[in-house]
């Protein structure tokens, strides 16, 4: 609805007769949205800052993992294959 009003694809008496709510909860809703619009690229923001934080988690499991594969190997005396 606040995106309707925004982009005045109806007007404010139409979503008002079409969805059944008052004037004053399109308008309040329509600046809630304007006001907390730029949040939306914050978070977009946050994401890739978490995707990067579990990409780099992810590597260190498997640099950990591979360490644990040559000493264990190392132990019983089994041989890791070479890299290509």
């Amino acid at each position: 609805m606040a995106l309707a009003a925004i982009s005045n694809q109806m007007t404010v008496s139409e979503i008002v007769e079409k969805y059944n709510v008052s004037k004053t909860m399109v308008y309040q809703w329509k600046d809630e949205f304007l006001s907390n619009a730029s949040k939306v690229f914050e978070s977009d923001r946050a994401t890739r800052q978490q995707e990067k934080q579990i990409d780099n988690l992810h590597r260190k499991i498997g640099e950990l993992e591979m360490d644990f594969a040559k000493r264990a190997s190392g132990a019983l005396g089994i041989g890791l294959p070479a890299k290509d």
